[in-house]
């Protein structure tokens, strides 16, 4: 018969250590370095050589801008209410700067969607949400629990465009501009 855990004797324990080690050693790289079969996420670092607007920044990848979509927020468009305001915030958290994209895919304009990790390791999506400068997108990030307490947080602290009683979220804003009755931006 074949004893799997010895009672005693040195060899045993070394066998059952050595392969507790082997699991923790595989399941450590997979956390370092993802796959695309762990949740087909893909992971670039590059120089931010520009900022669209609130949600929409260019870096570079392999010589050339790449356009990534900030995952899980949606900030104010350019022409509405803190459309500037955020488009300068993301700026000033990350233009010129070296970022972590971790991107998850791409969206119907071929843009990365993405969350951008900053060099001081914050990340730019929920910093955004934090200040007030961004919807969580609840439609396309419904688990993204950490941006809905974020943005409720900002709600309740009236920080950024949370200082109105009434922000009008840009999802609603673009569909009125395309319906011809939108609120022109104030700010």
């Amino acid at each position: 018969m074949h004893e799997t855990f010895p009672s005693c004797g040195l060899s045993g324990r070394l066998r059952v250590l050595t392969g507790s080690f082997v699991v923790f050693a595989a399941f450590s790289f997979c956390l370092l370095f993802p796959t695309e079969a762990q949740g087909k996420e893909r992971l670039f670092r590059g120089l931010v050589v520009g900022v669209s607007d609130g949600d929409t920044i260019k870096v570079m990848r392999d010589g050339a801008p790449q356009t990534v979509r900030l995952n899980f927020i949606d900030c104010p468009e350019k022409k509405q209410d803190f459309g500037q305001v955020a488009r300068s915030c993301t700026a000033s958290l990350c233009f010129k700067r070296t970022v972590l994209v971790k991107e998850s895919g791409r969206d119907r304009y071929n843009r990365s969607l993405a969350e951008v990790v900053l060099p001081d390791r914050r990340v730019l999506n929920l910093e955004l949400v934090k200040r007030g400068y961004a919807w969580w997108y609840e439609q396309y990030a419904p688990k993204a629990v950490e941006y809905k307490l974020a943005q409720a947080k900002a709600r309740d602290g009236r920080k950024g465009l949370w200082q109105q009683s009434r922000p009008l979220p840009p999802w609603q804003f673009r569909k009125e501009a395309r319906q011809g009755s939108v609120r022109l931006a104030q700010r």
